[in-house]
């Protein structure tokens, strides 16, 4: 008896340890899934000396590093005849490790690149969601032919490995093109990554913009490319996002650039430089923009990227709206939950980090119960609207991946919507003093429709009148009073540009103006379609006079203005246009010369 009530309890602490660990290996899961890892795999063998003497190839792999977002732990392994650097996954705190452990690897020996990719799929195990970079510039090679027969066998056996472990593998086919078909190269193929080919080291940068930004969806600003000539140059980053959590600026350059020196307000930040990139990362900035000096080479192009981050908490509220139910067999309320979704600092609850004009109409995918939904940012919020007839749990999922800022943090939220309240049906007496105010509501409406007629037909009369004095405003002569904030939200190119002033009062004689001699006159090389057809012209009062006779969107303060019409603008006053290749935007403000 004694035997058996002790073999119960043993089986039933079995049960409750599994459970625990099933449990646990859950939430695990669940509290990871952002977790992604990066391992650049480099042939440093000595082939590399002859290829690439400066070793720029280093700067490429911190580059990369320093590039991803906090949410990505990184690991480097270096290999010649064997694996001569492995380092541990370390995440965004211990970065700056690295830097010392890459610039110090030396090129020599032969090419065993099965040594490294062994070691980099060890890393990589147990993360969930792995990738590997990896830049060689030459096949399988070591001492004799057996060992590299034997080398090549097991390298086809760690891809299928890596392929198993759904492990992308994008590689750089260094120097040598046909690198891309042979048993090294054909790693990306067969692993779903993808295959470049650098020809010389300059060009590896390159590359790897390409891989983050399209391979690994990292989001970045380029914010300007400066030819320098030779002297220091002075550069200012303005934020293009507000609230930012952490803030990585990256220069790199065609030759070699030094003495970098930062002004800033945050709250935490570190430097480091290589011989050809320098990186400021600021935590929690407390200013919205950044002044840089740098010394470089007369002729050196200096690329200035900003890896912005948001750390989000996203919180969620419900109220709910019941409707009477005309249904006789329904016993119960038609309800509504109306869902907002407030996207949070998380280090300050009180900060919605989405609200920003420029997040205004953003568009926002949530996966919802297993649907992926649109949702639209308004006022730094979401919202989501969906029927309940039955208590019933929503589980909702955000992606920010066509979002132009990297978002981290925990994107899910749960929450339990409530079934309706019972309805409570009404007596005769009732139906009749109900049928009495939907009449009541019904006359009322035909008295207002008639009113509002009246009232368009008003308003129509008053835009005849202005349409005649804007006519007699077009026969006068006068001068230009202000100035033109021209700043110019998005480009076929994708690179931004910072905001430019045009002052109207230097322009004489009153002359007409397009909008694309504007941007002439601001050095602005990009084309607008459009731009030549909408057209500045000075009015009375300080007042300005905009003709669009092009097929662009033009809306003055939130008033579409058609085409081959005028509208008088006025100090203050707001142009939004969208181009007639429907990919170019621009926000125009009107202000006093004086402001």
């Amino acid at each position: 008896m004694i035997k058996e009530k002790n073999i119960n309890y043993i089986m039933f602490a079995t049960v409750i340890v599994i459970l625990n660990i099933f449990c646990f290996n859950v939430y695990a899961s669940e509290k990871n899934i952002d977790d992604k890892a990066v391992v650049f795999l480099l042939d440093a063998s000595g082939s590399m000396n002859t290829n690439d003497p400066t070793k720029l190839a280093l700067d490429s792999v911190m580059q990369v590093i320093y590039s991803l977002p906090s949410n990505y732990k990184v690991s480097v392994v270096a290999y010649s005849d064997d694996v001569i650097l492995k380092t541990n996954l370390v995440d965004s705190k211990k970065r700056l490790s690295l830097s010392k452990k890459v610039n110090s690897i030396p090129y020599y020996g032969y090419t065993n690149a099965t040594a490294g990719l062994k070691s980099a799929l060890e890393i990589l195990s147990g993360v969930n969601d792995g990738h590997i970079i990896m830049l060689s510039d030459g096949e399988i090679l070591l001492s004799n032919k057996e060992k590299t027969n034997e080398a090549e066998k097991e390298f086809k056996e760690q891809v299928k490995l890596a392929k198993s472990k759904n492990i992308k593998v994008d590689f750089i086919s260094f120097i040598d093109k046909n690198l891309i078909g042979s048993t090294i190269g054909s790693i990306s193929k067969q692993t779903g990554g993808k295959a470049y080919y650098a020809p010389k080291a300059t060009d590896i940068q390159n590359i790897i913009d390409e891989i983050l930004e399209h391979n690994l969806n990292i989001k970045k600003s380029t914010l300007g490319l400066i030819e320098s000539d030779g002297k220091t140059q002075n550069i200012t980053v303005n934020f293009p996002f507000k609230n930012i959590s952490k803030a990585r600026i990256l220069l790199t350059s065609s030759k070699p650039i030094t003495n970098l020196v930062a002004d800033f307000g945050a709250e935490k930040s570190y430097q480091d430089s290589g011989k050809r990139y320098s990186l400021i990362e600021l935590n929690n900035p407390t200013t919205e923009s950044v002044n840089i000096t740098v010394d470089s080479q007369q002729g050196s192009k200096i690329k200035v990227e900003l890896i912005p981050e948001y750390l989000a908490d996203i919180k969620s509220t419900v109220k709910y709206k019941d409707e009477f139910s005309l249904d006789r067999k329904s016993d119960y309320y038609i309800r509504t939950a109306n869902i907002t979704f407030d996207f949070l600092d998380k280090a300050n609850k009180n900060k919605r980090i989405f609200d920003d004009k420029k997040f205004e109409n953003e568009v926002l995918y949530a996966n919802i119960n297993g649907d992926t939904k649109e949702l639209k940012l308004i006022d730094g919020q979401a919202n989501y609207s969906i029927k309940v007839s039955e208590p019933q749990d929503i589980k909702v999922r955000f992606v920010f991946k066509n979002f132009p800022a990297n978002v981290l943090g925990n994107k899910n939220v749960s929450l339990s919507l409530e079934k309706p309240p019972l309805l409570e049906r009404l007596n005769i007496v009732s139906y009749f003093v109900v049928a009495l105010m939907l009449l009541i509501l019904f006359m009322a409406f035909i008295v207002l429709k008639k009113k509002k007629k009246e009232e368009l037909q008003s308003v129509h009369i008053k835009k005849i009148k202005e349409q005649k004095n804007i006519e007699k405003i077009e026969t006068k002569t006068n001068s230009y009073k202000g100035k033109l904030n021209i700043y110019i939200t998005k480009n076929k190119s994708g690179i931004d540009i910072l905001p430019l002033t045009f002052n109207l009062f230097r322009v004489t004689n009153g002359r007409k103006l397009s909008l694309s001699e504007i941007l002439n006159d601001l050095k602005v090389e990009e084309a607008f379609e459009g731009s030549d057809k909408i057209i500045f012209k000075p009015c009375e009062n300080k007042n300005i006079l905009i003709q669009n006779n092009s097929n662009c969107t033009v809306i003055k303060n939130r008033e579409l203005i058609l085409k081959n019409t005028s509208v008088e603008i006025f100090i203050d006053s707001k142009i939004d246009i969208i181009f007639e290749d429907e990919k170019s935007e621009m926000m125009i403000q009107y202000k006093d010369i004086q402001k």
